[in-house]
């Protein structure tokens, strides 16, 4: 994976696993940009929850540009998994994820 990634350029990065069973997308770059030029339709999200600044990267318009890229049942998950349920910031964007139709069940799966 490393080598994959290693020299990787702005833009989308598609990695096959597993002799091509699975398919890793990964974007390099703005985000929203990244996000506004897909039309994938993903079944798992990682999303990233810095310590810092997690408000100022997971906006309205981030979050809503990710959900179109959702298909219904995909699993979202918060990396790292000991992100504090209780961050101001990370129960607003909660909240937004929940006006876009997600479920929230637990902050660390």
């Amino acid at each position: 994976m490393h080598a994959a990634c290693a020299s990787a350029l702005p833009g989308i990065q598609r990695v096959l696993l597993s002799e091509g069973q699975i398919s890793l997308t990964l974007c390099f770059g703005e985000l929203l940009t990244m996000l506004s030029e897909q039309s994938f339709q993903a079944d798992e999200v990682r999303m990233a929850w810095p310590a810092q600044g997690g408000a100022e990267l997971w906006t309205r318009w981030v979050i809503q540009a990710l959900c179109r890229r959702c298909k219904r049942g995909t699993v979202l998950r918060l990396v790292p998994a000991t992100a504090d349920p209780v961050d101001v910031d990370l129960q607003a964007t909660i909240a937004l994820l929940r006006e876009q139709g997600f479920e929230w069940t637990s902050a660390t799966t």
